[in-house]
């Protein structure tokens, strides 16, 4: 007996899988309402001092200079250059990019929604995009414009294109398998291009598994000529980029040695592994266990020990008649929607309702670790077929590209510091779509449409959940911690925060900071903003004066950082904003990528600023001291 059903693999594989189909039409509706719903609540709220990173980027290509040259830029370009095109063409005001942001957000949950429905029928599917939804927005620094939902984005067309491959060729449908292989390898060549160490790594493990199944699943005939098509499509945005780099003057030593040997992220070793070092620690959500170890093993077991009772009992089940969704199935999804409706609204209308869900907790762990014991039992059964000479159902082989894939993508976001629980959501959305798909197993009715709607009450109460934890954190990074949603209730004149709903400190300090720069800057003044704080340049409508723009950890080189320090020290810009985001992040960044030694670039910067706020070289004072957003932050102004 196959490891799943074989008649529900082929009632679930052999749906329509194009683009658009009508009997999506209803679930995609409810996916859009529910979106738009959250988002009408928070798209323009709140101004936080550290966003706008590539707005300043923006700015700086606009006005002549070239990344790699002028100015340090350790990511490779596409994203800098989107925030540029749109900034030229549409003007630089946050209320721009945030609806930028709207049509990215909907457009993952788009593609999570096509995605599940390539192995699970559309209901599941809708239930399990909107589970991907409420987990990606409930991410500590979720902005939806961000670097890193384009990359989210691009990866999961990519993925879903491959996908769509496998699931074809099992139901020996005609399709452009060049085509769609090449473009699978287009939009991960673009992943890589948006966010280099996590793309480079789903791309090592794509070009494995489709090595891997040419060679071992011989049902699925995908040809060496056509994984050509897949390399193509790969190569294209790169020769695009290297002609780019020569016609730029820009030179592939800096671009390498920018995007690729910059090490800001302290060793190479540090970077891919220090994280799962770190996974057993810190503390769980639940209070009975003393740490995330614990949970760890009770995640592994419970996920073996489910695994394990289908072995058991997988025999004695009766095949599941009902293949088709049901009324009862549209009923659920229903009243799930109406859910998750009806508690978006009641959560960002009443704080003290909102107060009864907000829990802290780390699920990003546990599900990493459900999704990996899954993969490895159902690698380790489909390895034991395949000595035995027997050929593996393609919905195993699906599912453990989709198992694996998942993987590869929490590993690239652990090589920034940890498991990412915005990079994390699709996997949220798989466990959930097994547990609705396994309780269709179930060959009693009664019993089947229980576990059901235990599945579904469990996903309502993560949802909102989520939810609510947005409502109290929006934003919190690195000390950084934005107030409450109820506390954004005050609008500026100040043109970059034209639509923009920001809390009174913010309101005051933005404004309190804009009459400073019109007071004492004048058009040959320079300012220079420390550390992560660049909105402050734009207000200002200066360019940095530096060749590391952002000098935050790892975004910036250990070099650069001094050829800065030692032009600030020499030139004393006439104001410096300094965010000052004291000794334990330092410490941390030190933890996460390496010794204390990667960081003695910062530490010699930050110590610099330190002596210019306490007036230890007496050519700087303190004008302004800004509270907001729970950090401190210092307006001096060079005597």
């Amino acid at each position: 007996m196959d490891l799943l059903s074989t008649g529900i693999l082929k009632q679930n594989l052999c749906h329509d899988s194009k683009y658009f189909d009508k009997s999506r039409l209803p679930y995609l509706l409810m996916i859009v309402t529910i979106t738009l719903t959250w988002v009408a609540f928070s798209y323009n709220k709140f101004a936080v001092p550290s966003e706008g990173w590539y707005v300043v980027y923006a700015d700086m290509i606009l006005n002549g200079k070239t990344p790699y040259v002028d100015f340090d830029l350790l990511f490779p370009p596409l994203y800098t250059y989107i925030i540029t095109f749109v900034n030229l063409i549409f003007g630089n005001n946050l209320i721009v990019y945030r609806i930028l942001g709207i049509f990215v957000f909907l457009s993952i949950i788009y593609m999570a929604f096509c995605i599940f429905s390539l192995v699970f029928p559309n209901w599941i599917s809708a239930i399990a995009a909107l589970v991907v939804m409420a987990v990606m927005q409930s991410e500590n620094t979720f902005i939806a414009y961000d670097y890193i939902r384009f990359y989210d984005l691009f990866n999961y067309v990519s993925f879903y294109l491959l996908l769509r491959v496998i699931v074809k060729k099992y139901n020996d449908e005609s399709f452009d398998e060049k085509n769609t292989l090449f473009l699978a390898g287009l939009f991960l060549a673009l992943a890589i291009l948006t966010r280099q160490t996590s793309g480079i790594i789903v791309l090592f493990y794509d070009i494995v598994f489709f090595i891997l199944v040419l060679l071992l699943v011989k049902m699925i005939s995908i040809s060496w000529k056509s994984l050509g098509h897949l390399i193509l499509g790969l190569c294209v945005p790169f020769f695009i980029l290297l002609l780019w780099i020569l016609f730029s003057d820009i030179g592939i030593g800096n671009y390498i040695g920018m995007t690729i040997l910059s090490g800001s992220k302290g060793s190479i070793y540090g970077m891919l592994f220090n994280w799962i070092l770190d996974l057993p620690n810190g503390h769980s959500f639940y209070p009975y266990l003393q740490n995330d170890f614990q949970l760890i093993i009770i995640s592994v077991e419970v996920t073996v020990g489910v695994i394990g009772l289908y072995f058991l009992t997988g025999r004695r089940l009766k095949k599941c008649t009902v293949l088709q969704t049901s009324l009862g199935d549209r009923v659920l999804t229903a009243i799930f929607a109406i859910v998750a409706i009806a508690s978006t609204i009641a959560l960002y209308s009443s704080f003290e309702f909102c107060k009864l869900f907000i829990q802290q907790f780390s699920a990003e762990k546990m599900m990493f670790f459900i999704n990996l014991t899954f993969g490895i039992c159902l690698a380790g059964y489909v390895l034991k077929k395949l000595i035995s000479k027997k050929c593996p159902s393609k919905y195993e082989v699906a599912f453990m590209f989709f198992s694996f894939f998942l993987f590869s993508v929490q590993f690239g976001s652990g090589t920034s510091g940890g498991l990412s629980l915005g990079q994390g959501a699709l996997n949220f959305g798989f466990v959930v779509a097994l547990a609705l798909f396994a309780c269709r197993k179930i060959p009693k009715p009664s019993v089947n449409f229980v576990g059901k709607i235990a599945v579904i009450s469990l996903v309502c109460v993560l949802f909102s959940t989520s939810v609510a934890v947005k409502v109290e954190h929006p934003y919190y990074w690195w000390g950084m911690n934005e107030e409450s949603y109820p506390e954004a209730n005050c609008t500026t004149d100040l043109d970059y925060f034209n639509g923009i709903v920001m809390t009174s400190d913010e309101k005051s300090v933005y404004e309190n900071f804009v009459s400073n720069v019109n007071c004492y800057l004048g058009e040959d003044d320079s300012l220079y903003c420390y550390s992560q704080v660049m909105v402050f340049y734009t207000l200002a409508n200066k360019l940095p004066v530096v060749k590391a723009p952002v000098s935050w950890f790892d975004v910036s080189r250990n070099s650069t950082i001094l050829d800065d320090l030692e032009y600030l020290q020499n030139n004393n810009p006439r104001m410096i904003v300094f965010a000052d985001h004291g000794e334990d992040v330092l410490a941390a960044h030190e933890k996460s990528f390496g010794t204390g030694e990667d960081s003695y670039a910062h530490r010699a910067l930050y110590e610099w600023l330190l002596d210019c706020k306490n007036g230890t070289y007496g050519n700087y004072s303190i004008i302004e001291t800004y509270n907001v957003d729970n950090y401190c932050i210092y307006l001096l102004l060079c005597n």
